[in-house]
């Protein structure tokens, strides 16, 4: 888990946190991620209506809108899908950028939460055909 504390965008206190699960390798080149984003909002006195977004991994997920005029919170989880390079196991960076904008989209700011995460290796296997004594055996695949 990774959270960034106190982060004050529009002078609201925020603490913004992401996690990783369910790492699964899904091709030689991909793999995905369950992404839980979350944020929590601090009394400040003001009452302005703001809202949060979570994207990685190529996806953007709605944290839903608060109002600022007293503690609140948000959270969802998406599956995003990353990049990577080499049949082996190894340890990737995720990223989630969390953008905070207010109720008419005319001013934004944005905040990343990173963590790391085990991909596993990409199991492959070669199919060698046997004819048998004969001819025409297709190559190996």
């Amino acid at each position: 888990m990774a959270t960034v504390y106190k982060w004050t965008p529009f002078g609201v206190a925020l603490d913004i946190t992401a996690t990783g699960s369910n790492v699964v390798r899904t091709s030689a080149t991909t793999f995905t991620v369950l992404i839980n984003a979350s944020w929590e909002t601090y009394y400040n006195n003001t009452n302005t209506t703001y809202g949060m977004s979570a994207t990685s991994g190529g996806v953007t997920k709605v944290l839903s809108a608060y109002s600022n005029a007293g503690n609140s919170s948000g959270s969802a989880s998406f599956t995003g899908t990353y990049s990577i390079s080499g049949n082996g196991s190894a340890t990737k960076t995720i990223t989630v950028t969390f953008k905070n904008y207010n109720a008419n989209s005319t001013a934004s700011a944005s905040n990343n939460v990173t963590f790391n995460v085990t991909v596993p290796a990409w199991t492959s296997y070669t199919i060698k055909y046997n004819a048998n004594g004969g001819s025409g055996a297709p190559g190996n695949q």
